[in-house]
């Protein structure tokens, strides 16, 4: 047998079709969602399911944090309706007409009174790249004005240990020489983080909105930064009950509590820290914290040293300064033949921006030194600020291993063919989907992209076509040294590969495949960046026996292309919600495969 364990979202938008049900007491509406899904085919005539109740949740008075006293009036409602002595209910569409008892409006979960989703919201919700300056509140659309709850956002560093938080203006230093990031932060409810830091692992509704509930007393142990800004008030370590709404809270990497899938508070292993991608891609600021613990995150993929192997040299560095100087100390780093290569390649930009060093981990060189480059590098130079993507554009080009263009475009095709028919997509768009798989990198064929993944080495841009390199380095100095300008988007090129190897498709399936390809980074919709390319040149590429020649600016990026009348079409012919679900299902494939690639 097939067990499913599954949360509140059984109620909304799940086919499934269940043999018997177990599920906890709710609202008689949500009951009969879940019911819902039994026997839906008819082959059982009968298919049993029991609902589960603690004694608190139907005693008298009883108030659920998501569902108020819906679920013990309902409790107390089919006990009425239940046969005697057999405590069972029929939920069957036609029994329930057939009851005397009428359904009131306190056997229902609470509804907020919501704005209309009108044509005009969802048009500016589709335009995501960039989104408009005035677009709606998808929170408001879906809960209503009503309040949610209570909120923080919580930061994980690794550079700040428990022990740190015993002093304040030591922790304060630590925090203020790289400041939170909200690429780097966590929304949570702040109930559930009070629970947490106490070591209560507090159940989250899978529904947004859900009320708050309240806590006892926290461990004094358990504190954390509270983030004001460098020379804030509020600024400094707080116990669990000392948070407030809306606080910033930055807490050791030590105490887990996230993974790779989110918000876990049962995790103990240390939590990733972002700091550094963050202020970069958000502020454009280039940061280098050289810490014991960060050591870690220095490692080249083929490099087998422990982490304090690859720490040794850059104390030994440190020590060897009485008053280090940052040129001076970068310098000498770089000068050593044992440092990681993408610890160095972070030293040479970092060198390039001119820089200077602060030193909050206190005068002991065995812990470290923060590095700070003078001028910022251009913010988010990659993508819109704050534009959220789930891959970034160091994994879109880069592998422990080099990876043919060819085989990548094969491998992404393949995926996305087979989730689009695992999801029961017709045939006639699956092969749609998977043959955009198959040429949605065409333009990493452009000779100055090939030259980026080479690490800017122009001799070796002439081999084989690549979809991804182990030689990249830091992407803004390969960039540089190829003629790239920042910014610039490869799918562009792909999108004119596509336009020209496509000449004689039938106009439907080729607008699809342009759009497919065009969008695969959650750019283009409609918008590509504004980006000048005087140094774009033609190209050649053949793609099974075939060769076309692809401009060098496709002015995708232009207001007169044809790319925003191509967004209107397609809007109107599957409209927002299939044509995203469409890019979605090619977006993923790319990322699975770009993952399985990037770990060789």
């Amino acid at each position: 047998p097939v067990v499913v364990v599954g949360t509140q979202t059984l109620e909304v938008g799940a086919d499934f079709d269940l043999d018997a049900l177990v599920t906890e007491l709710a609202p008689l509406d949500a009951l009969r969602q879940r019911f819902g899904r039994l026997d839906r085919r008819g082959r059982l005539g009968t298919a049993p399911a029991v609902i589960l109740a603690r004694k608190g949740d139907v005693a008298k008075g009883a108030d659920d944090p998501v569902y108020g006293t819906a679920p013990a009036t309902t409790w107390r409602w089919l006990r009425g309706l239940a046969k005697k002595g057999t405590d069972t209910v029929d939920f069957g569409i036609e029994a329930f007409r057939t009851h005397e008892t009428p359904i009131d409006d306190g056997l229902l979960a609470p509804r907020a009174s919501a704005p209309v989703l009108l044509p005009a919201h969802i048009d500016a919700l589709a335009r995501t790249s960039p989104p408009p300056a005035a677009q709606p509140d998808p929170a408001l659309l879906l809960h209503g004005p009503r309040s949610g709850p209570a909120e923080v956002r919580i930061v994980w560093r690794t550079d700040l240990a428990e022990e740190d938080l015993a002093d304040g203006e030591r922790a304060r230093a630590i925090v203020a020489a790289l400041p939170p990031s909200s690429l780097e932060a966590l929304d949570l409810p702040l109930a559930a983080v009070r629970d947490w830091l106490a070591g209560r692992i507090a159940d989250l509704a899978d529904i947004e909105g859900s009320a708050e509930t309240t806590t006892g007393r926290a461990r004094e142990s358990c504190r954390v930064i509270r983030w004001r800004g460098p020379d804030g008030d509020g600024t400094g370590p707080v116990l669990p009950d000392d948070i407030r709404p809306g606080d910033t809270l930055v807490v050791p990497s030590a105490y887990g509590g996230c993974d790779r899938f989110g918000w876990n508070p049962a995790a103990r292993e240390p939590v990733t820290d972002l700091a550094e991608e963050a202020a970069e891609r958000q502020r454009g600021r280039l940061v280098l914290r050289l810490h014991p613990e960060l050591a870690e995150s220095w490692r080249d993929p083929d490099d087998a040293r422990p982490a304090a192997d690859l720490w040794r040299p850059v104390r030994e560095e440190i020590e060897a300064l009485a008053d280090p100087d940052a040129e001076e100390l970068v310098t000498n780093l770089l000068a050593r033949t044992d440092l990681p290569a993408r610890l160095r390649n972070r030293l040479e930009l970092l060198l390039a921006h001119g820089l200077r060093l602060e030193r909050p981990y206190g005068e002991d060189a065995a812990a470290g030194c923060v590095l700070i480059a003078k001028r910022r590098i251009a913010a988010a130079r990659d993508r819109a600020e704050g534009e959220p993507v789930t891959e970034t554009d160091r994994l879109s080009l880069a592998a422990s291993v080099p990876v043919r263009l060819a085989d990548h475009l094969d491998r992404v095709g393949e995926r996305a063919g087979a989730f689009a028919r695992r999801v029961g997509l017709p045939e006639e768009l699956s092969e749609a989907v998977a043959r955009a798989g198959r040429l949605h990198d065409l333009g990493k064929a452009e000779p100055r992209f090939q030259i980026l993944l080479r690490g800017g080495d122009r001799l070796r841009a002439v081999d084989t076509l690549l979809a991804k390199s182990h030689r990249i380095g830091d992407p803004a100095r390969a960039r540089a040294l190829a003629g790239l300008p920042a910014g610039i988007r490869h799918e562009s090129w792909s999108v004119a590969a596509v336009d020209a190897l496509l000449e004689d498709e039938a106009e439907a399936l080729r607008e699809l495949l342009l759009w497919l390809v065009g969008t695969h980074h959650g750019r283009g919709r409609p918008f590509f960046p504004p980006v000048e390319d005087p140094e774009g040149w033609e190209f050649a590429i053949t793609l099974d026996g075939q060769a076309v020649t692809v401009p060098g600016d496709p002015g995708l990026q232009r207001l007169d292309s044809f790319w925003f009348e191509l967004a209107e079409r397609l809007q109107a012919r599957f409209g927002p919600w299939q044509l995203a679900f469409l890019e979605a299902l090619l977006r993923l494939a790319d990322h699975r495969v770009s993952e399985e690639e990037a770990g060789g």
